[in-house]
């Protein structure tokens, strides 16, 4: 008889036995990992605020879009010249930055919308996988298996988002191959996103600088 307390019911401690020796699948049983790792997807926050997906969406379509071109009009830059620059980005990353110079975006404002839309293409990456995470439990439970190997190594997780700043000077990664390690290693945090947007500020300072250089000379 199974032992019980002062109230009839089964401790916590009980288990009820399987009649046909079988365990239960980890993606059937409630509260198991795989419904573990569809919460941690779903409560996602951005720079510290809680966001539902779609409200991620009108975000990542405002910073990306509607304040690079409230950026633009303010500094006078016809509308076709920040559609192009903005797919520049997009397509060519810290590199569209010659471009922005020969089309004439002033330097300020340049440096601003790079600034917008690499926000907007770490959240949209983020926002992804996260709904890949959440359609596809055995990737949400591969991520639950992931976090406890990081969680073995604090270090990792504390200053492993460190070199998000160098990965994205690395050929072939750049800043989609750093957004998309730094969900896997979970340092999508403000943290993470901080050191994104620091080493994406450098390298487009520098081949801004670059480029600049490479104007005085020529011309």
């Amino acid at each position: 008889m199974d032992e019980k307390d002062r109230d009839g019911i089964p401790v916590q401690g009980d288990r009820v036995q399987q009649t046909d020796g079988n365990q239960p699948d980890d993606e059937t049983v409630p509260g198991g990992p795989a419904a573990q790792a569809e919460r941690v997807f779903i409560e996602t926050k951005v720079l510290g605020f809680s966001l539902s997906n779609p409200m991620r969406a009108v975000l990542i379509v405002l910073v990306g879009i509607v304040l690079p071109v409230l950026v633009a009009f303010a500094a006078g830059i016809p509308t076709n010249r920040v559609g192009a620059l903005l797919m520049s980005i997009v397509v060519f990353q810290a590199l569209a930055v010659p471009a922005g110079l020969l089309i004439h975006i002033p330097v300020p404002a340049l440096i601003c919308i790079l600034l917008l839309v690499a926000f907007a293409l770490i959240e949209a990456i983020f926002l992804v996988c996260d709904l890949f995470a959440e359609s596809w439990s055995r990737l949400g439970l591969w991520m639950t298996k992931m976090e406890s190997r990081i969680a073995a190594h604090p270090r990792l997780y504390k200053y492993g988002d460190l070199m998000l700043i160098a990965l994205i000077w690395i050929p072939g990664i750049g800043l989609y191959g750093a957004s998309l390690l730094a969900w896997i290693f979970r340092w999508n945090t403000l943290r993470g996103v901080f050191f994104l947007l620091a080493g994406w500020m450098i390298a487009s300072v520098t081949v801004l600088l670059v480029t600049l250089g490479a104007f005085t000379v020529w011309f």
